[in-house]
Parts: structure tokens; C-alpha cells; sequence
């Protein structure tokens, strides 16, 4: 079966210095905070009050709370759950920690944030800055919004955890976004800019980029210095569109380049570009972020954003280009801080499974209900083949659709996550690229 797994993120490499929630890196410590990329620090505060106001309490594991997310998700996860049920109060908002699970190397953790006095939690919230103590990637979805209540239920997931088991778990949260408005298939008119040379000025991608993303992004960043557009050249507005505008266009060395420039003080706007051609194929697009110093030479920073294309063999007058553009209006931060234990009963099996996927190689297997994770060494290739199928004892099969993988020091893990919580006792098989595990 040609299954196409979706990567949710790519191979995460661990460098030693934190580099904002890139798909580059992340920085393997204590207590990870978890920013987005590109992201400006030096803000001013929403809400200002004299006096913080903070409290904590433990409610019974029983709760209200606990039912009610059970309610929202799936009767299926109660069994997999552990209730927790903490709670902390700063700037009138509370932050209450619902339930969790948890098995060797991820945890998955249900909480609520409610707006006590106002309105700065909607549907369009977004944690911005926070960690759990151990984790090394960390993703958030919303999964139920509460109009009346002004009150947020959300899915956070960490990878990378060791030892849950064994330590306790400290949940810090500093800010999110909230009140995002959604630009998507902007078209963009920009083939009257590729039949003429643009000026171009030098990037030093090791010392004034603060990241980046794109198959493009590694190799450019292995060149060292690359010729990025001269900015202010032109100037495109899009419609409906200020908070950022394109700067430049242009072909550089077979690749389409498109410039933008992020309004002041933008905490977490973004978007991308992307072609689109005739008979819907598609073209999606990398990028590397920068500033400009007062000699207008590049520098350190993320006020600019390079989108660039490699066009070699494509026909640009076959493709329309296409952008997606995301702005927060509202940023609200806070100490929302609790710690506790996972006393998980999750069960889990590990298998010796040897396997060549080519760039590495499996020396383990395990299954837990949170997912399949593979062990080995070597260098995770997204652009491999991998599928996964779980075969239950009553004949049905589930082919696993998403993978997250982690490289350190040429160890290798990849964890294929099922849409829900798999019941392991129940399994009859693994199958992986066609080789099967049998339980």
C-alpha cells in the first residue's frame, strides 16, 4: 500500500543553542521554551495590573472537568487518561490542567484556558511561549471552544520526553495569541517582474539569518553566503493585506525569489507562498529570514523574509503564484505554571526489529497506544517510503498517516502517532514496509 505518510514535522536535529520553534532545530534542555519562528520579543503587554493575582488548587480527580473533556473528545481515551485536575489563576485568566497520558517518549496533555473578566480567548488561540520540563518539540491544537465561557480546550502534545514515569512534570505557559484573521489563496501577480535582472545583495546565512524553513533551507545554508533581492525595488500590497507588503521580486540563479517585509513590532504574523499549475499541481516554496542595518546590508533579524523557488525545468508562465498570510492581533501574557506526576497505565511491548531504510537503521520496535515508535541509527530521510500498518485480531487494518522523527548524535527515532489512542492488547500485527511483527 502507497500510503503517503504526512510529516507533520521534519527531522529535528539538536543544536546547541535554541533556535525558535524552527523545523531546523530545537535545543535539548530542562525546561524547552517553545516560541515561533521569527518571533519578536520586545513587546508590550496586553492587560497591566497592580496587583498578580495567583492561585493554584487540586480538585478531585473526578471532576467535572475531566467529564466534560471526555465529552469532547472521545469515550475511547477514557481508559488511556489519567485525570489531573490543576489549576493556576494569573491575569484573570485561569489555566487548568485536565487530564494527560503518556507513554516512553511523548506525552499528550488536555487543559482548559478560560478568560475570568474579558475576551482575549477566542477561537483562533494560539500558545505562543511555553514548555514542559523534558520535552524537546511541542505542538498545540484547539479541540473545543466555549463561546459562552470564553473558554478553550486544548490538545498539547510533547516529543521527546524521558522518564515520565519517574519525575514530575512542570507545564509553564507565558503567552498566546488570540483574534487571528486568515488570508488564503491570495493571488499574486508577479510574472511582469521575472523577465529582467534584480539587484541583489550577500546573506550570510551562519551569522544574520534567524532561520528558515524548505528543502531549499539546508543546502542554501550550506553555501554559506548567497545572493539574496536588494529590497525596496517595489513595492506590491495585497488586498486586504497591512501587515506586510513584498519588496521584491525576482530570478536569481534558477530560482524564483519573492521578498516581503513585516510590519514593526509584528509578534507572530506569517504566511507563505506557493505555485499553482494548470491541472492543480502544486509547488510549495522555502525561505530564510533576515534584517537590514542602517547601510541597508543584511543583519540579524526577521523583519525580511526571502520565499524562494527552485524553478530549474518549470515553465513559469504554466503557474500562478498563490499565498496564505496569518496576523494575531491580540498577544497576552501571563504565569501559568503548575507541575505534576504521570502515573501512566498505558501498556506498552518493545520488539527487536531490524530494518534498512537506506540513510538508517532500525534496531527496535515498540508499540504503545500513543503510537509505533521505531529506534535506530543513522540520519531520518522524510523523502523515504514508510508505511505503517496495524493489523487488530478481528481483521481490520489502520494505516498510521503521521510521523514525527528525532535525530541526536546519529541516533534516530520516529514515532508513527494513530488518530486514536491504539488498544494494544488487541493488536494482531505490525507492518512496516511490508515486514510484519506479530504479537
Amino acid at each position: 500500500m502507497n500510503n503517503k505518510i504526512k510529516y507533520e514535522l521534519n527531522e529535528i536535529e539538536i543544536p546547541p543553542e535554541l533556535h525558535n520553534r524552527s523545523i531546523q532545530g530545537v535545543k535539548m534542555a530542562k525546561a524547552e521554551v517553545v516560541k515561533r519562528p521569527f518571533s519578536r520579543i520586545s513587546i508590550i503587554p496586553i492587560v497591566a495590573s497592580i496587583l498578580l493575582i495567583f492561585s493554584v488548587s487540586v480538585t478531585a480527580a473526578t471532576s467535572s472537568g475531566f467529564n466534560n473533556l471526555i465529552s469532547i473528545v472521545s469515550p475511547k481515551l477514557a481508559d488511556f487518561l489519567l485525570p489531573i485536575n490543576t489549576s493556576v489563576t494569573d491575569n484573570d485568566i485561569k489555566m487548568e490542567v485536565i487530564a494527560a497520558m503518556s507513554d516512553d517518549d511523548m506525552a499528550v496533555i488536555y487543559l482548559t484556558m478560560e478568560d475570568l473578566s474579558d475576551n482575549r480567548i477566542d477561537e483562533t488561540i494560539d500558545l505562543y511561549d511555553y514548555s514542559l520540563s523534558g520535552g524537546k518539540m511541542f505542538t498545540s491544537e484547539l479541540i473545543d471552544y466555549d463561546e459562552n465561557l470564553n473558554k478553550a480546550t486544548i490538545r498539547l502534545q510533547a516529543n521527546g520526553v524521558e522518564n515520565t514515569q519517574q519525575t514530575k512534570l512542570n507545564l509553564t505557559i507565558h503567552s498566546f495569541l488570540s483574534h487571528k484573521q486568515t488570508f488564503e489563496q491570495v493571488e499574486v501577480d508577479f510574472k511582469k517582474f521575472i523577465s529582467y535582472t534584480p539587484e541583489t545583495i550577500t546573506l550570510d546565512m551562519i551569522n544574520n539569518t534567524s532561520g528558515g524553513g524548505g528543502t531549499l533551507y539546508e543546502i542554501l545554508k550550506e553555501q554559506g553566503i548567497i545572493q539574496v533581492l536588494k529590497p525596496k525595488e517595489t513595492e506590491i500590497s495585497l488586498p486586504g493585506i497591512d501587515f506586510m507588503h513584498i519588496t521584491n521580486i525576482g530570478i536569481i540563479a534558477n530560482r524564483l525569489h519573492i521578498q516581503v517585509k513585516w510590519r514593526e513590532g509584528n509578534i507572530d504574523d506569517h504566511g507563505f507562498f506557493y505555485l499553482t499549475g494548470r491541472s492543480g499541481e502544486r509547488i510549495d516554496v522555502s525561505n530564510v529570514s533576515f534584517d537590514l542595518d542602517n547601510q541597508y546590508e543584511t543583519a540579524y533579524g526577521n523583519d525580511f523574509t526571502e520565499y524562494i523557488f527552485d524553478i530549474k525545468g518549470i515553465e513559469l508562465n504554466n503557474y500562478q503564484l498563490m499565498g496564505d498570510f496569518y496576523q494575531s492581533d491580540e498577544y497576552t501574557n501571563g504565569n501559568w505554571e503548575t507541575t505534576f506526576k504521570l502515573n501512566s497505565n498505558l501498556k506498552e511491548r518493545t520488539f527487536a526489529f531490524k530494518k534498512d531504510f537506506g540513510t538508517w537503521k532500525t534496531t527496535a520496535l515498540t508499540v504503545s497506544p500513543l503510537g509505533i515508535t521505531l529506534k535506530g541509527k543513522g540520519s531520518f530521510d522524510e523523502d523515504s517510503a514508510l508505511t505503517v500498518e496495524v493489523k487488530m485480531k478481528n481483521g481490520t487494518i489502520e494505516t498510521l498517516d503521521s510521523v514525527i522523527s528525532f535525530s541526536d548524535k546519529n541516533e534516530v527515532k520516529a514515532k508513527i502517532l494513530p488518530s486514536l489512542p491504539l488498544d494494544v492488547p488487541k493488536i494482531d500485527a505490525i507492518i512496516v514496509n511490508g515486514s510484519a511483527i506479530q504479537f
